[in-house]
């Protein structure tokens, strides 16, 4: 099997903001290409531990043997990361020292037409991250109404153009004029304003975006995650989020600050952080890039004045 094309996203922030040490237990919840698991199993060498999550076959046997060399220092674990005190009671496991999670659509995915997520390649209109279950775009297309169609392109694609978008989709829908992933794109295209339609960003990028968060109930698997996640730290472990989208960069700030205000959590910093200058010209789809993260203080601790900022990289 053809190994990864994805690039791990700000390596060094992550391991610094999660503080890794030998001999700790790690949950990467999200393994795609293994890139963040590989380094999590390094920097807890020799015997640090490392729980890898993923809804994707092809990301956990792609990551599988990429890391077979770390034997059972490894363990991988089927399943959306929302199933991630799943995951770790199946294990045996009560408490980890960090958890990381990795948003967003992996270039593999990307980059492999048939799973339906690229308006550049023609594949099936799919997009479900997992393959075994779930609705298809396709079946999504043809039950949406044109109403509800919108709704979910303004809300998880922030695309203005949303109602323009939707009524041309349906239209040609009903016509049988979308049959992949490329029409699909051309039917959006044509429906945006020229302005948008010649301009940087490809005018199908954010009502793809809102398909594939819809198909794959992005927003709803984050907002159960984060609270699952954060009760499954030990004290003093450290919870990671890398996020792509300002919808997703929203949902986690809002939930750490609750978590910083009734759970005794801690923010490791006020802002996020973001990819460097140069990691941004030698990747440039790290540039939407923010970490965000928080630790689980001890009961009675007192969260500090300031922001844990120690072993966190400044931008």
């Amino acid at each position: 099997m053809t190994l990864t094309k994805h690039v791990s996203v700000m390596p060094v922030e992550t391991l610094e903001a999660l503080a890794v040490r030998p001999g700790g237990i790690y949950v990467d919840a999200t393994v795609g290409g293994g890139g963040h698991t590989e380094l999590l199993l390094e920097a807890s060498s020799p015997d640090g531990k490392v729980i890898a999550l993923d809804r994707d076959d092809a990301a956990i046997e792609r990551a599988a043997k990429r890391l077979e060399a770390y034997g059972d220092r490894v363990s991988f674990f089927r399943g959306t990361f929302d199933h991630i005190e799943e995951a770790l009671d199946d294990m045996g496991i009560t408490g980890v020292d960090g958890i990381i999670a990795d948003l967003g659509v992996s270039s593999d995915q990307l980059e492999t037409a048939e799973r339906g997520f690229s308006f550049s390649h023609a594949g099936p209109l799919d997009m479900r991250m997992g393959v075994q279950g779930g609705e298809t775009l396709a079946s999504f297309l043809g039950r949406v109404s044109e109403h509800d169609l919108a709704n979910v392109i303004y809300i998880l694609g922030e695309e203005r153009a949303s109602r323009r978008i939707a009524k041309a989709i349906k239209t040609a829908w009903k016509q049988g004029e979308i049959k992949d992933t490329v029409e699909l794109a051309n039917v959006i295209t044509h429906a945006q304003p020229p302005k948008v339609r010649y301009g940087r960003l490809h005018p199908a990028t954010k009502t793809f975006q809102a398909l594939r968060k819809a198909i794959n109930k992005e927003h709803e698997s984050l907002q159960a995650f984060l609270p699952a996640a954060f009760r499954r730290l030990r004290f003093g472990g450290r919870l990671v989020v890398l996020t792509f989208e300002s919808g997703e960069d929203r949902i986690v700030k809002e939930i750490f600050r609750t978590l910083s205000k009734e759970e005794n959590g801690q923010l490791l910093s006020r802002k996020p952080l973001v990819p460097t200058d140069e990691e941004q010209r030698a990747n440039p789809r790290s540039r939407s890039a923010k970490l965000r993260g928080i630790e689980r203080l001890e009961h009675g601790q007192k969260p500090q004045n300031k922001y844990r900022a120690e072993g966190v990289t400044k931008q």
